[in-house]
């Protein structure tokens, strides 16, 4: 058994990523065209910072002659509002900044690019996951709750920096043949991604606000699929920029630090890396 058949097991019915590379080709737009998004999560209202998010990402679009579009990152269904879509379409609407694509109601979508509301994308997320799969570059994560609770305690004790990774990551080295059993055994499990990141080494990336910027690399193996079969946000929002083809991520600097994780995902996925700007 190897790592291709671990991940037909996991997920023996999802497409291969190839007909979604199909289905979503690149975008026909002018030269220099800049493509951009405001994608928030339904947890609450929309605030101010958001609203500049918005606005920023709008008019570098409309700039370059390219597209805004809205896609609302849901989730994380436990902390979702009630009529939390419907906030963001009707804050958007109410200050004259309606995207040129996605959502435009809880339920109806423009654009050729969606669904732009995740919690509608499992199965994509899924392909893209079995993919790392059977690339040996994600594994099944059984631990419990109790478990990852005694690991950060071990780690607070021994004042060392908390986190699933190197000696910590207990899952990161079963055989695909203990992975197997342990699934069809029924034990329950979470998708983790196998950080290739070493924390003593340096990534340098260009941020277009900040210029040059350096950070530890990423080392923990982050989840990048829940219990509930849904991604987690680090996962999701790479693949959906790819799928949706956007040029510039533009952010709150609260971002900053997750950049090597987002730039590492997107490396390990093949994909081309978007353009980070970080604003206030």
């Amino acid at each position: 058994m190897d790592y291709k058949d671990l991940a037909e097991l996991i997920f023996p019915d999802v497409k291969d990523i190839s007909y979604y590379e199909e289905k979503y080709p690149e975008r026909n737009l002018p030269e220099g065209a800049v493509v951009t998004r405001f994608a928030p999560s339904p947890t609450g209202f929309v605030h101010i910072g958001g609203l500049y998010q918005a606005l920023v990402a709008r008019t570098v679009a409309k700039k370059t002659r390219g597209v805004f579009f809205l896609r609302v990152e849901d989730t994380d269904q436990k902390r979702e509002v009630e009529n939390g879509v419907t906030g963001i379409v009707n804050s958007l609407k109410d200050f004259d900044m309606a995207p040129d694509e996605g959502m435009i109601s809880d339920t109806e979508e423009i654009g050729n690019y969606g669904p732009y509301k995740q919690s509608l994308r499992k199965e994509i997320y899924q392909a893209y996951a079995k993919y790392l799969i059977a690339q040996g570059k994600a594994y099944p994560c059984f631990c419990t709750q109790e478990e990852l609770d005694e690991i950060r305690q071990k780690q607070e004790s021994a004042k060392i920096r908390p986190g699933y990774y190197g000696v910590w990551a207990k899952c990161r080295n079963l055989t695909v043949e203990e992975s197997a059993e342990k699934i069809k055994n029924g034990e329950p499990y979470i998708i983790r991604f196998k950080s290739p990141g070493r924390e003593d080494r340096k990534i340098k990336h260009k941020d277009v606000i900040k210029g040059n910027v350096d950070f530890p690399e990423n080392d923990l193996d982050i989840v990048i699929i829940k219990a509930d079969g849904l991604p987690t946000y680090h996962f999701a929002h790479a693949v959906d920029d790819h799928l949706m083809h956007t040029t510039h991520v533009i952010r709150g600097d609260e971002y900053v630090s997750s950049t090597n994780k987002h730039i590492q995902m997107f490396n390990m996925l093949g994909f081309k890396c978007p353009k980070f700007a970080h604003i206030a």
